[in-house]
Order: structure tokens, then C-alpha cells, then sequence
């Protein structure tokens, strides 16, 4: 079997390959794409280079030929071997604040993972709801929604969720596969995963989607402001969501024993002086955040003073900075942003943009355009698999070519996050796939196709119900 993958691998390595010569060597640059490249000072070469070098990345992301920061590179590299680019410029990214921000943040989030902080938010919240399966199903998406801003690692958070519904199911005493387990886990995937682009602190991708913002549309976007725009989609979404759970997944009878918390509590014990000073850097870091304006002080720059805090404080060991920090996400990251960054400096952003502006004309209800926008990424991202490059690639296309229908750039990166966060194949959430197989067999992904599928429709009809609001607000012309 690991024979014939690798063999699969190979060919489907060499396509990126042929790929990259037939679009960056072979095919003439369009006369529509050359004027845009003259326009802004290059040449249709160095836009069919970057093209090419597109086009290889695509082949080897959906064939997961390598991992995801391979090409990435590859392409940010190839472009100073062919001269398509000097090393500086290629590079510039890497010296952003974004990367910097993302150091920090994997900081604080391993140091939250460690100390078990997120387990007690959970057990005080299933405390609050009842030992009923609806109770229950209510705890699993209001213990991730709090957790949710104070700790900045969608993965971490949706392991341990995943988790606590085996661990919950089991105390019930539903079975393996059942409706009743299958339902407490896509109610913690709810709560832990599904509602990250509502908070701006939940998550890394949250804020490389703002940075992508133009600096005018950024201004507004606080951590409060984000909170603003996004609390009736919020809203809606957990009410529906979890209320479509309870109605289609209810094992009726079955309930939590009453001792169940307070026994979990009483293993956890009380909170270690590692995890006190983690809890007090961890809040002191959210409040920083959501008073930003007010403290003076950058995402980037409370970041990085949080996690040298949890260093001097003994939280985590200097010694394991490396174990702490995702370093090839982070060159994931800097290489697709130079990419962004490189078709938007070409002109190919604006020829695209000019192009879904015109097929996009007749589209004046608001309603029906984000829904298309919202189906069609939806669609994009089961071939390319990755939120970070669907947005990080389509942000400044679709905002150039959606603002004459009066879409803000939050709309178009609140939307695009939404429907990159869908997992109706398992392979294009990585989230969820980490969570699935946390539990060993005990939930089966074609039995939470159903849910996937609702996830899709709760996502939209909420976004759907949220456009009078964000129309009133401004954020949709």
C-alpha cells in the first residue's frame, strides 16, 4: 500500500511539474492579462512565472504530495531561480508582523494546552446545563464559545472537545457509532471549531484574514469591532445548529450520572502555580486584546510580551521554544503571502477581479450574491483543501471584485472563513480530521456526514439572517 501511494505521489509530482512549464513556458499570456502586468510596470513573463508556479502549488496541494509548506516554498523559491523575482522582495513577508503575531500566539496556546486550562472551562460549563443528552449537547458548544477567546489554537481546542464528548457519551453509556455519541461530538466541534471567525483572538487565521484587509477597512475591525459584526451570526448559528442536534440525535433516556464533574474536578485537582500564572497571562492577554485601542498596545506586540511572560514565569521551558512554535506553519504562512502579495503587485489579482466583477453583474440582491459566494468556496476548498490559501489567494481578488456591489472586505473574509471551515470530505479540514481520529473509532465520518451538511446549511442561513444587520451597520452597501 505505501508502495502504491508513493507511486501516486510521484506521478502526481511530476504533473505539478508539467504543469509549471506549460503555463509558466508554454502558453502565450493572454493580451487582456499582458496590458494589466505592462500597466503596473512588469512584464506578461514574470505574471506566467507566478501563474506556472501557482499552478504547480495547486497540483501538489489537492495530490498532497508533500506537506502543505512544500510548495509554498518551492514556489517563493522558484521565483528567484528564474528570476521572476529578487530574493528580498520574494521574502518580505517573513519580516511582517503577521509571522511575528503567530509566533506569539503558538506560545500562549501551547502553554494553555499544557496546564489543562481548557478542561476546567469545560467541566464549569457542562456544571451549568444539566445532566440531560440536551443539556449536554448545549454545554459542548458553550464551553467551546468561552474558551474560544482566551485560547488561540482551533486544533488544541477541538482535540480536547472531542475528547470530553467520548468521555461524556461513555458516562452515558452510548454506544460505539451510535446517534446519540455521534451527536455530542459534532456538538463539540460546534463550540470548539465551527464559531473561531466570529472572535478575533480565537484563532491565527482570524487574524491573517484581517491583515489582508486594506488599512482603511482594518481600522474599525478591534477585537470588539470584529465581536460587533459577527454577534448575530454567532447567535444564530449555535441556536440552530444545536437545536438541530438535540432534534435529530436525542437517545432518549440517557443522561450524565450527577457525580460526573465534580469527580472530574476532583482528578483534575486544584490549579498548579504553573497553571495560575498561565491562566493570569493568558486573561491578561485577552484583555489587552479587546482594549486595544485603548492600551496602545498590537495583537503583535501583546502576543510576544504574553509568551516571553510565560517563559519567565517558568509556564513553558525556554529550552523547548521549537517544541512550542509551529515553525512550519509559520513558513507556510510567509510563503503564501508573498504569493498574495505577488499577484496583486503583477496586476493578475486586478485582471481576475475585473473578470468575476463583470460574470458577477447581474447579481444585484445581496441575499443571492453571498450565497454564491458562499456555496462556490465551499466547492473551492474541497479541490485546494486549505484555508489559508483560499483566503490568503482569493482575499484581495474577490474584495476588488465584490465592492461595487457594496461588500466590505470583513464581509468577504468573514464568509470565505466560514466556508473553508466546512468538513463535508474529512481530508479538507485538518480540524476536524485531528478531532475524528482522536476518537478512535468510535465515531465514523460518514455518520457525521449529516452533520457536515448541516453545518453548511446553519453556516449560510445564518450569514443569510445577518445581512439587514450588517447592512444597517454598513459593512454590506
Amino acid at each position: 500500500m505505501k508502495a502504491g501511494l508513493d507511486m501516486r505521489r510521484l506521478i502526481v509530482g511530476c504533473v505539478g511539474v508539467i504543469a509549471f512549464v506549460i503555463v509558466g513556458w508554454l502558453i502565450p499570456c493572454p493580451e487582456s492579462l499582458a496590458e494589466v502586468v505592462r500597466s503596473c510596470g512588469h512584464s506578461s513573463q514574470e505574471a506566467m512565472r507566478c501563474l506556472g508556479s501557482l499552478a504547480f502549488a495547486v497540483v501538489w496541494w489537492v495530490g498532497a504530495v508533500a506537506p502543505t509548506w512544500v510548495p509554498a516554498l518551492i514556489i517563493v523559491l522558484s521565483w528567484t531561480v528564474f528570476d521572476a523575482a529578487p530574493f528580498p522582495e520574494s521574502f518580505a513577508p517573513f519580516s511582517e508582523t503577521m509571522v511575528w503575531q503567530l509566533a506569539g500566539i503558538f506560545v500562549l496556546a501551547s502553554a494553555a494546552k499544557e496546564t489543562g486550562i481548557l478542561e476546567r472551562i469545560a467541566l464549569r460549563c457542562m456544571g451549568l446545563f444539566g445532566t440531560s443528552y440536551p443539556g449536554q449537547v448545549m454545554a459542548m458548544g458553550v464551553s467551546g464559545l468561552v474558551s474560544t477567546p482566551i485560547i488561540p489554537a482551533i486544533a488544541a481546542k477541538s482535540l480536547l472537545g472531542a475528547s470530553i464528548a467520548m468521555d461524556v457519551s461513555d458516562a452515558m453509556k452510548l454506544d460505539e457509532r451510535s446517534k446519540g455519541r455521534t451527536g455530542l461530538y459534532l456538538a463539540s466541534i460546534a463550540g470548539y471549531s465551527c464559531v473561531f471567525p466570529a472572535i478575533l483572538s480565537s484563532s491565527a487565521i482570524v487574524y491573517l484574514t484581517r491583515s489582508l484587509m486594506p488599512e482603511d477597512a482594518v481600522s474599525g475591525l478591534s477585537w470588539i469591532g470584529w465581536l460587533s459584526n459577527t454577534w448575530v451570526w454567532l447567535l444564530c448559528f449555535l441556536v440552530l445548529y444545536l437545536s438541530a442536534l438535540i432534534l435529530l440525535y436525542n437517545p432518549k433516556g440517557s443522561s450524565l450520572p450527577d457525580s460526573f464533574v465534580s469527580d472530574r474536578r476532583k482528578e483534575l485537582g486544584r490549579l498548579s502555580p504553573k497553571a495560575k500564572a498561565a491562566s493570569a497571562i493568558l486573561v491578561a492577554c485577552v484583555l489587552l486584546w479587546v482594549f486595544e485601542g485603548l492600551v496602545g498596545l498590537s495583537v503583535t506586540q501583546v502576543s510576544l510580551l504574553g509568551a516571553l511572560a510565560m517563559y519567565i514565569c517558568g509556564v513553558l521551558d525556554p529550552k523547548e521554544l521549537g517544541k512550542h512554535v509551529n515553525w512550519t506553519f509559520l513558513v507556510f504562512i510567509g510563503c503564501i503571502l508573498s504569493l498574495g502579495a505577488r499577484l496583486v503587485e503583477l496586476g493578475v489579482s486586478a485582471w481576475l477581479s475585473d473578470y468575476i466583477a463583470a460574470a458577477l453583474a447581474g447579481f444585484v440582491n445581496p441575499f443571492a450574491l453571498l450565497a454564491l459566494l458562499f456555496l462556490s468556496t465551499v466547492l473551492v476548498n474541497l479541490v485546494l483543501t486549505s484555508q489559508v490559501v483560499v483566503i490568503s489567494v482569493f482575499m484581495g481578488t474577490l474584495i476588488a471584485a465584490l465592492a461595487p456591489a457594496g461588500f466590505s472586505p470583513f464581509i468577504i473574509g468573514f464568509v470565505l472563513m466560514l466556508a473553508c471551515n466546512s468538513f463535508v470530505v474529512p481530508y479538507e479540514n485538518p480540524t476536524y480530521i485531528i478531532a475524528l481520529e482522536s476518537t478512535k473509532g468510535a465515531v465514523a465520518y460518514r455518520d457525521t456526514f449529516p452533520g457536515a451538511l448541516l453545518y453548511v446549511a446553519c453556516s449560510l442561513t445564518s450569514c443569510l439572517i445577518s445581512i439587514p444587520y450588517w447592512m444597517a451597520i454598513g459593512a454590506i452597501g
